[in-house]
């Protein structure tokens, strides 16, 4: 499974297939990390997740329970890049996103 994950993960900003690429220097993935740059992409999926998680163990249902909608506001312009994984983790039906400035927060509207 982790080749597949891998992969995925590495098409969210880079061309051609990570098994193929040189071995990367650390300071590589600082951009994917930062939740404050456009290219903090793993970050910005974790959060989301987190946040549709949380709202979904406060209202004490399960993880595979489905979202309704899901409501972003802050710093997610980069979101369609990791949206649509980020919808079938979450198993989220529709999602908008405004940008705005601040934290990222969200509204997550369950079924």
């Amino acid at each position: 499974m982790l080749p597949f994950v891998t992969e995925e993960a590495w098409s969210w900003w880079r061309e051609g297939s990570v098994h193929r690429a040189p071995w990367p220097a650390a300071g590589e993935f600082a951009p994917a990390l930062d939740p404050t740059l456009p290219d903090g992409l793993l970050t910005l999926a974790g959060t989301v997740l987190g946040l549709v998680r949380k709202a979904k163990s406060e209202a004490r249902q399960s993880m595979r329970s489905e979202v309704a909608r899901l409501v972003l506001s802050g710093p997610a312009e980069a979101f369609e890049l990791v949206g649509r994984d980020v919808l079938a983790a979450g198993a989220i039906r529709e999602v908008s996103v405004s940008a705005a400035d601040g934290p990222l927060s969200a509204s997550v509207e369950l079924t």
